[in-house]
């Protein structure tokens, strides 16, 4: 069974990853876009408020690990495990030497969350993807919003 409070942290990780992702392609429009998009013009007229919806994100999640870390520390570990397990999950699928770089140095990122040496992994977008189905196992809640189910 998912213990709910690791569905809560994983809900601000995938807050966290859809506004990173938004930024990352505000930044690429930015540097190598044109401004006759009127939807990315839109977008980057919301880019303060999409960084700020990370970076709370980021903060709530913060909090909640160290107050789960006392509370529930199962959940935590669950969390932080499931992690591991889809990055593992990633390396077996990936070749690309920089993505598996990333991919390990993140597990190690997550192993250090399960030990308690640090709250959070700011994970690579870029480099590593989940896969969908099996983090919708994994949480009950689909990668792309903290909402759907």
């Amino acid at each position: 069974m998912i213990p709910d409070a690791a569905v809560e942290l994983e809900r601000l990780v995938v807050a966290r990853r859809v506004a990173a992702a938004e930024l990352l392609n505000l930044e690429m429009h930015d540097r190598w876009g044109h401004s006759s998009d009127p939807v990315m013009n839109q977008k980057m007229e919301q880019a303060g408020a999409i960084r700020e919806m990370h970076t709370s994100a980021g903060k709530q999640l913060v909090e909640l690990v160290r107050s789960y870390r006392k509370e529930q520390p199962e959940a935590v570990e669950y969390w932080a495990n499931a992690h591991v397990q889809l990055l593992q999950n990633f390396l077996e699928t990936t070749t690309d030497s920089t993505a598996r770089f990333v991919a390990e140095k993140e597990i190690s990122a997550w192993q250090a969350v399960v030990s308690g040496k640090r709250d959070i992994v700011e994970g690579n977008i870029f480099y590593v993807a989940y896969d969908a189905e099996l983090h919708r196992k994994l949480f009950g809640i689909e990668l792309d919003s903290p909402e759907k189910k």
